[in-house]
């Protein structure tokens, strides 16, 4: 009698253990939502396009951003991330350029982030399009936007192109 009530008690405490131990696990593997930077490339109306940028993230939207947890990066950006850069790597797909900035994302620190999840750049260039880069990541997510460019298809485009999280907890 007393060996079952020895085992029932370990299989207790293992299992409290164990619950306990999982349910601080799932808390602490959270990085939150995505950390990222904000490329304007646009030729004409910059800043109409950052005006209705701003507003889709204070907006909240909860298909791809939310405020609570989610930075971005819009007039503070990593040094050594030029508008050239970006340019470079997310219109020109140049291969070496799309390294540096993910090198430059992955070691960003500040108060809010240790580490950057991705960048989008609204480019004007003929088609007119958004473009996300995941961090670590050499493939482009790239959405057409509607030359009517009205807040609901800059919406609609940011949260396609939106970079996945990357960064640990």
């Amino acid at each position: 009698m007393k060996f079952q009530n020895k085992n029932i008690r370990l299989a207790h405490s293992l299992l409290i253990f164990s619950s306990l131990f999982l349910s601080v696990q799932s808390f602490a593997g959270d990085a939150g939502g995505p950390n990222i930077v904000w490329a304007n490339l646009a030729k004409k109306d910059a800043l109409k396009i950052d005006k209705n940028i701003t507003a889709i993230v204070r907006a909240d939207n909860p298909m791809c951003w939310d405020a609570s947890e989610s930075h971005i990066y819009m007039k503070k950006r990593p040094a050594g991330l030029s508008n050239d850069l970006v340019r470079e790597a997310l219109v020109k797909n140049n291969s070496a350029a799309i390294k540096k900035i993910s090198n430059i994302l992955r070691n960003y620190r500040d108060e809010y982030t240790v580490g950057l999840d991705g960048i989008i750049a609204y480019v004007s260039d003929e088609p007119l399009r958004m473009i996300g880069l995941t961090t670590g990541d050499t493939k482009q997510d790239i959405d057409l936007i509607d030359p009517k460019n009205d807040l609901n298809a800059l919406e609609a485009s940011f949260c396609m192109v939106m970079p996945k999280t990357v960064r640990k907890p």
